[in-house]
């Protein structure tokens, strides 16, 4: 069990990365495009789009393997302190804001510039949101 625990907590860590590229990456390319430079914006959509789709799978595996690794490593979640309940609060907080920003992409792709605004403050609020993750995993975990 302590290789399975290990390989899963190893892939919790990698899907947590790439989750990472994927939230610090979207604003990245959408800083790039308000830039200057013309015809941009479907090769700057597209990498958005990528990056998007990346993190979603990432965030399935880190909802897969989370319970899995305190199932195995801990016998499951009993005993967890109180920052592993804010975590879990922000884990939440995220995927809300996942589902939010995936309906306001649509409507900028559909051309409401209103959309576009709450996207960009979206993508800022993600990042934070990831950071809190990872501070609450810290203390909760040591």
């Amino acid at each position: 069990m302590a290789i399975a625990s290990s390989l899963l907590f190893w892939l919790h860590l990698s899907a947590l990365a790439l989750g990472g590229a994927a939230v610090f990456g979207v604003p990245a390319v959408d800083f790039w495009l308000s830039g200057p430079g013309a015809g941009q914006e479907s090769a700057g959509f597209a990498l958005m789009k990528q990056l998007t789709t990346m993190g979603r799978a990432a965030y399935g595996v880190l909802i897969v393997t989370g319970p899995l690794i305190a199932w195995l490593r801990f016998g499951g979640f009993a005993g967890f302190n109180a920052w592993f309940d804010a975590k879990m609060v922000f884990v939440v907080l995220l995927l809300i804001t996942m589902i939010a920003q995936a309906i306001f992409a649509r409507r900028t792709a559909a051309g409401d510039a209103k959309a576009r605004g709450m996207l960009r403050q979206l993508e800022i609020v993600n990042i934070a949101v990831l950071l809190l993750i990872v501070l609450c995993a810290v203390f909760a975990f040591n």
